[in-house]
């Protein structure tokens, strides 16, 4: 197993940190407004089942935002909405479920004057809307640290030859030929469902920024059944950008990847500008890239 800024990876499976330390956020905000909140016993509980209903309110529909924003992908593989990110239309939807939730509350607790005459129910809200304020906090600006941060490098990236699923020899030198300020390599596999919800991402990349931008489409053949697995996964999803065969695993190995998806950001030189591990949302790479183009 090993742990990165962004990812907990064991074998070849990445488990997303933006996830899993709101997860805990809100487990620890629960325990403590279980075991050492104010009131009595009853009021502790109601306290920590607000918090968790608060947190649902934020989860379900921020979880669910890529109905909205990855359709296509979602309705070929219902599995996509495990691991695709609510990005910031989900935070928004989020939020706005948290809004709703609480305002049930104060009502439920006679607001604004049955709230101060039941002094039993006030700790419990008071504890409940401070509490799901900050464990929602914690999330969305954890959030936005890892989704926009970056580990920047001075490394140069290895040189490679791999066959592209069009037949062709790719080299790194050859893309630096083509003279493009950025170069995105992105590792991936078939059978990674995580790999399918970023599809979308790569697409846009492919079709938005153009020339500017080369992007590469690793697959870790090595991992396949068979080759045929990712020629009929880019056929079955149309894939329009590069697909290139890494069928040792040496590319691989040479860029550090610990599962995938991982992807790497190169300069035109070919040296590493940033390495995201776990699947990536179209407005972290599009920040990404603009802060390494120029305009």
């Amino acid at each position: 197993m090993e742990m990165g800024l962004e990812s907990i990876s064991i074998g070849p499976f990445v488990l997303s940190t933006r996830l899993a330390i709101p997860v805990l956020s809100v487990a620890a905000a629960v325990i403590v407004v279980r075991f050492l909140g104010p009131g009595s016993k009853a009021t502790r509980q109601s306290a920590a089942d607000a918090v968790v209903s608060l947190a649902l309110a934020f989860a379900v529909p921020w979880k669910l935002t890529p109905i909205i924003s990855q359709t296509e992908a979602v309705l070929r593989d219902p599995r996509v909405l495990l691991v695709a990110p609510g990005g910031r239309l989900g935070v928004v939807l989020g939020l706005i479920g948290v809004g709703i939730v609480l305002f049930s509350m104060w009502r439920r607790a006679g607001y604004p004057k049955g709230i101060f005459a039941e002094t039993s129910r006030y700790p419990a809200v008071v504890v409940t809307a401070l509490t799901g304020a900050v464990a929602v906090s914690i999330a969305v600006l954890l959030n936005g640290v890892l989704l926009f941060g970056g580990g920047e490098s001075d490394s140069t990236a290895p040189d490679f030859a791999l066959e592209a699923l069009s037949g062709e020899t790719v080299t790194l030198d050859r893309v630096r030929e083509r003279d493009p300020q950025v170069i995105v390599v992105n590792f991936w596999s078939t059978w990674c469902v995580p790999c399918r919800a970023e599809k979308a991402v790569k697409e846009q990349i492919h079709e938005e920024f153009g020339d500017s931008v080369v992007l590469l489409a690793v697959n870790l053949t090595a991992t396949e059944t068979a080759r045929g697995d990712v020629e009929r996964f880019a056929d079955r999803w149309e894939i329009s950008y590069p697909i290139l065969l890494d069928v040792d695993g040496s590319m691989a190995r040479g860029y550090g990847v610990r599962g995938t998806p991982t992807t790497v950001f190169l300069d035109r030189e070919g040296g590493v500008l940033e390495r995201v591990f776990g699947p990536m949302t179209m407005s972290r790479a599009r920040r990404l890239i603009r802060a390494h183009t120029a305009g």
